[in-house]
């Protein structure tokens, strides 16, 4: 590898593609927690991963932070539109996920317990994804796998659950 020296520093040649990916990757790693109205701006990667990397966090049972459910999360990172986040980055995120990313426990409206298991399809699964039940409404287990299209059923989600606090003197999770 040839080495250019500019400014008493040395660094590589210019045009050469490994170099260019090698310094991208390395602006997203400084910019990724950089606030949108930062006025030294970051690099539309760096604005990816910074709602990504949010999004992780916020969802991810962790101690010293905040485990919230995948809507939960999204109506906060929404809130911090334009100021924190990216607002067409933290869009296209939503219309992904879905009103119920998932990974979201679901209680539907029959009174079984499901969890989302993909997210938008199309403008009709918004709010009406694919749900695995995970409990009957009599509480018990299914007893074969169940997955429900919300898109073709009556059937639709009456509430989602919330994580529970967990104690500060508990371990974390394995």
């Amino acid at each position: 590898l040839q080495l250019v020296v500019i400014d008493k520093l040395p660094f590589p040649p210019p045009n050469d593609p490994l170099v260019e990916a090698r310094v991208q990757r390395l602006l997203v790693c400084l910019q990724h927690h950089r606030k949108h109205e930062d006025p030294r701006g970051a690099t539309l990667y760096a604005r990816i991963i910074h709602v990504a990397d949010d999004f992780d966090l916020l969802t991810m049972d962790r101690p010293g932070g905040p485990l919230m459910a995948p809507p939960d999360a999204l109506s906060r990172m929404m809130a911090a539109a334009g100021e924190h986040y990216d607002p067409v980055i933290l869009k296209a995120l939503v219309q992904r996920l879905g009103a119920f990313p998932p990974g979201t426990i679901v209680l539907l409206t029959d009174g079984r317990v499901g969890m989302v298991i993909d997210g938008v399809r199309g403008p009709e699964s918004f709010t009406r994804p694919r749900v695995q039940v995970v409990r009957e409404a009599d509480g018990r287990a299914p007893e074969s796998v169940l997955v429900l299209d919300l898109q073709h059923t009556p059937l639709g989600i009456r509430s989602y659950a919330r994580p529970r606090a967990r104690p500060s003197d508990a371990p974390p999770p394995l």
